[in-house]
């Protein structure tokens, strides 16, 4: 796999350049995925967003047991980019919800998850409950 971790790290920046619309959208989910395919040693199979999403944190753990760790960052930067187009805002909001939703039936795949965001987390409502549980986890942590 060519990293020596005691975990499988994923990393998702959202925080490089501007999303403007859907396409751009997608084409960035597309990339990050495809780098940590590549960087975790792990080949793809499902079409979905959210299904290779989950397999980026199921594969690497059933290969080499280790359990990944995954940093989300800047989760809401391609939201509150189109905050002045509230339709597009909205299907952003959807798709990212989408692909999130992976993480928690992957959950004895991943060791901890860390999202930080750009707006105030009450604002962006992108994963209801579980963002409120996470913050009040990492707020408790620190």
């Amino acid at each position: 796999m060519g990293h020596d971790s005691t975990y499988a790290p994923y990393a998702h920046p959202f925080g490089e350049g501007w999303l403007r619309g859907m396409d751009p959208l997608q084409e960035k989910i597309d990339e990050l995925l495809i780098v940590n395919q590549q960087r975790l040693g792990v080949e793809l199979q499902f079409k979905s967003n959210s299904g290779r999403f989950a397999e980026l944190m199921r594969l690497p753990h059933e290969q080499t047991g280790r359990r990944a760790v995954v940093l989300i960052d800047e989760y809401d930067k391609p939201i509150l980019d189109n905050l002045e187009h509230p339709d597009t805002a909205r299907e952003m909001r959807e798709q990212l919800q989408d692909l999130y939703s992976a993480l928690k039936p992957q959950d004895g795949h991943i060791q901890c998850i860390f999202m930080t965001g750009v707006g105030n987390l009450s604002k962006v409502s992108l994963l209801k409950v579980e963002l409120a549980s996470c913050r009040l986890f990492l707020k408790k942590a620190w």
